[in-house]
């Protein structure tokens, strides 16, 4: 479905930032948006809380 691409990319854009957390305030700013434009935003929590 198109909301599971979302949440695919979101993972990767999110797994990225875990990485180097130099850059995590900047990514997840990013992610943040993407995911607020898809109304996303508890999902998002479901998604970095407790896969």
């Amino acid at each position: 479905m198109f909301k599971r691409k979302n949440k695919t990319t979101a993972l990767k854009i999110y797994s990225f930032s875990s990485v180097s957390s130099v850059h995590s305030n900047s990514q997840q700013l990013v992610l943040r948006e993407a995911i607020k434009d898809n109304n996303q935003i508890t999902k998002f929590d479901e998604l970095l809380g407790t896969s």
